[in-house]
């Protein structure tokens, strides 16, 4: 929503919060136990997909409504989508892909900037897929197990990419960086910190008792903190003289997931802004908000002025 459609932060919670309401307003009977069936309704989840996208269009895109193509041109805010392949015959989790709204061809595979993760992360943007769309994008982005199917793109199943990358930015700068050669500021979001145990993704695994078994016995392995990501991206961004922002809330809480809405309906947004406003009310939080405000605003008038000249 925020990089390829151009929505604003407040047209995004109102979004999200018209969806959430459709969505998990009611869950199906049976949908987590043997029954090859998602928890909700798939269909309905890519018809409000659609509905969002034709309501915010780009581009002139002479497509079907609310069928735009996901990539878009050079000059304006570009996006990467990360998600997880997987195996449609073994429902094993496989791994990391990028999805994005533009090509170049200095890109190289995000897996030459991983590290000790390289070997379960690759790269489907060098090549992509004919007929990709925005609503693909998001199907595959927002898949979670057990809530909505898989989106099959090419033979391929694609979920949500937090089930092998929990935070990607150092992927993402490694992707910015190769082509860009520098990048002076990063500026990473976190959806909030859970204290969550690697035991707990028995409740999220795929339907059939076999392939969770095979899913939880990969992602024993993986860290579930986001914010060994941050670590990691701090110490990057350290020795290539970057300026880096990590901004995330600590959420103590084990009751948060996808659906909570629809037990607590606004109840759920009122804690968390609860809970967001009393964290960027601490002193520290403020000062680093506004020197990373200052830092960007510096950024754009040099960037407005380069263009000028």
């Amino acid at each position: 929503m925020l990089g390829r459609l151009r929505m604003d932060a407040d047209e995004c919670i109102q979004e999200f919060k018209g969806i959430s309401k459709k969505l998990f307003s009611g869950s199906r009977v049976f949908s987590r136990r043997w029954l090859d069936r998602k928890k909700y309704d798939t269909s309905l989840f890519e018809a409000e997909c659609k509905r969002v996208i034709q309501s915010y269009p780009t581009w002139n895109d002479h497509t079907l409504p609310g069928d735009d193509s996901f990539f878009c041109p050079r000059g304006v805010c570009q996006t990467i989508v990360i998600v997880t392949r997987r195996s449609s015959k073994s429902q094993d989790v496989d791994s990391s892909y990028a999805f994005r709204t533009y090509q170049d061809s200095a890109v190289p595979k995000l897996a030459e900037y991983q590290g000790e993760r390289s070997e379960r992360t690759e790269n489907i943007g060098e090549k992509p897929f004919k007929g990709l769309r925005i609503w693909h994008v998001a199907r595959a982005a927002t898949a979670g197990p057990t809530y909505f199917k898989a989106m099959n793109i090419q033979g391929k199943d694609y979920i949500d990419g937090g089930f092998m990358l929990n935070n990607p930015t150092v992927e993402i700068y490694g992707e910015v960086l190769a082509v860009n050669e520098r990048v002076e500021t990063v500026v990473s979001i976190g959806t909030g910190t859970l204290r969550q145990s690697k035991a707990e993704f028995f409740k999220f695994g795929p339907l059939n008792f076999i392939s969770r078994l095979r899913t939880v016995k990969k992602l024993m392995g993986l860290s579930m903190d986001s914010e060994s990501g941050h670590d990691a991206m701090r110490s990057l961004a350290k020795s290539n003289d970057t300026g880096y922002y990590r901004l995330n809330i600590p959420l103590d809480s084990k009751e948060w997931r996808l659906d909570s809405w629809r037990k607590r309906r606004e109840r759920v947004f009122k804690h968390l802004e609860m809970v967001v406003d009393k964290h960027l009310g601490r002193p520290e939080v403020v000062e680093e908000l506004q020197e990373c405000a200052s830092v960007l605003i510096e950024r754009r008038r040099s960037r407005a002025l380069n263009t000028l000249q």
